[in-house]
């Protein structure tokens, strides 16, 4: 699989990153702060748990730790939604988290507010899961200190704001500069190789970049 159309075409239908080359991975993934917080929560031994919707980069972000941070050395879960039956999969995390091995869990919000539900009084680290799951925003003077953060930490990536001019701006550097650089069957006459040299053009990429960030936080009542 190359960076080409089809590539970006799969990559805009998201949930797919487990197919991907190691360097296809690197090509299209754009650092974050949440990509630092990871690797220092994982220095420390935490375990992280990423939660929120289907195909919004939880398991990219696993994928790109693991050269760094190598599977068996530390706990990782791709997708919680290949287990049938919750408590297996609690079985298997609770034995990671008592013997205190660090790592990244993927779990969409449902179901981990349905094992927060269920089964807290079996998995008392779960306790900590849903205080945090319910307190993800602002952490009140009264609340915060009640908030155990020491060796498991949620991060709910519905909160996280990804059309921001620095992320937008990356992406378009990333995936224009693939086509405009690299040669094609009919390089010349490419509409798409022609309009990623003009995304080279500062102007013409700020202009895209605040077209967008504008675009992406349209409220939803002037439709």
């Amino acid at each position: 699989m190359t960076t080409g159309k089809n590539f970006l075409a799969r990559l805009a239908r998201g949930g797919f990153a487990e197919s991907l080359s190691s360097d296809q991975r690197r090509s299209v993934h754009i650092q974050t702060s949440l990509d630092d917080f990871l690797r220092t929560a994982l220095d420390e031994g935490k375990q992280i748990v990423l939660t929120g919707n289907p195909g919004d980069g939880k398991t990219q972000h696993i994928l790109m730790c693991q050269d760094e941070y190598p599977e068996g050395e530390y706990y990782y879960l791709l997708d919680a939604s290949e287990y049938s039956d919750y408590h297996e999969l609690l079985k298997e995390w609770s034995k990671a988290y008592n013997e205190e091995k660090a790592g990244i869990l993927a779990i969409n919000d449902g179901p981990l507010y349905e094992m927060a539900a269920r089964y807290s009084e079996e998995f008392s680290f779960l306790e900590t899961v849903q205080k945090q799951l319910e307190n993800q925003i602002i952490y009140s003077e009264e609340t915060a200190p009640e908030i155990d953060f020491e060796d498991l930490v949620v991060i709910d990536l519905n909160n996280r704001e990804v059309l921001t001019a620095a992320i937008v701006s990356e992406a378009i550097q990333k995936l224009a500069k693939n086509f405009a650089m690299k040669g094609h069957d009919h390089s010349g006459t490419c509409h798409i190789q022609y309009n990623a040299k003009k995304l080279q053009n500062s102007r013409i990429k700020d202009n895209l970049v605040d077209y967008l960030c504008e675009l992406g936080n349209y409220d939803e009542r002037y439709y």
